[in-house]
């Protein structure tokens, strides 16, 4: 996320405050945060099996994958909603079923709808572009076709001369909101993850600044 302090955005200062409390995020893990007081503990969930076929899953608080498929179906933004973070807290992780090691881990979090990125989002990528930050976020869409989980193969384009990555903050927002309030836009965090971002800077910055086409190609967004 880096230094959000620079600045107008005040909403994502909010999203690295309460990230900060989940340095551990774990491996391809969503950690849920939203909707729980500030002594809760971090819930790291996480999804498992081939792709097309994931079933959810916890980390335990001795880092150990179980599985979850007996109390709730699949890991959702809606998950951060109602009752239940509390009751995702009343499980006994250590008493659910272990998960094999060496399965394939997905993304940890299904039914994404839209992946909105900030570009030059702290004052070190801005300085590194050669400019200064923007007053404005510089937002962009990438394919929801682009993800993938942490492990999977990314296919580079034959094409591909000028491949680019990084690792970013993932905001997972939990539902719909429109005009909210600074003060408000924390409440739509369902959770935090970690992503690692592979870009074609060939077609990104020397084919008329084609974004989309530069970020979206498939397996391009492994969240780890």
């Amino acid at each position: 996320m880096g230094d959000a302090t620079n600045h107008r955005f005040q909403p994502f200062r909010r999203a690295a405050q309460l990230a900060r409390r989940a340095t551990a995020i774990g491996l391809a893990t969503l950690a849920l945060l939203a909707g729980t007081a500030e002594a809760d503990p971090v819930l790291k969930l996480l999804r498992y099996r081939p792709a097309g076929q994931e079933r959810p899953g916890i980390l335990d608080s001795d880092r150990i994958f179980r599985d979850l498929s007996r109390v709730i179906s699949d890991v959702t933004p809606a998950l951060s909603s109602g009752d239940s973070p509390t009751r995702l807290r009343a499980i006994d992780a250590k008493r659910l079923p272990l998960v094999a090691p060496g399965i394939r881990l997905g993304t940890p979090v299904a039914g994404v709808r839209k992946i909105v990125a900030v570009g030059l989002n702290h004052a070190a990528h801005a300085a590194l572009s050669g400019g200064k930050p923007p007053t404005e976020p510089k937002l962009s869409l990438k394919g929801i076709s682009a993800l993938s989980g942490p492990n999977d193969p990314v296919i580079r384009p034959k094409s591909s001369t000028a491949p680019n990555y990084g690792v970013e903050l993932v905001t997972v927002i939990s539902r719909t909101a429109c005009n909210a309030s600074e003060a408000d836009a924390g409440r739509n965090f369902a959770g935090y993850a970690v992503r690692d971002d592979f870009s074609e800077r060939d077609f990104q910055m020397r084919h008329e600044s084609q974004l989309a086409k530069g970020k979206s190609a498939g397996t391009r967004i492994p969240l780890t």
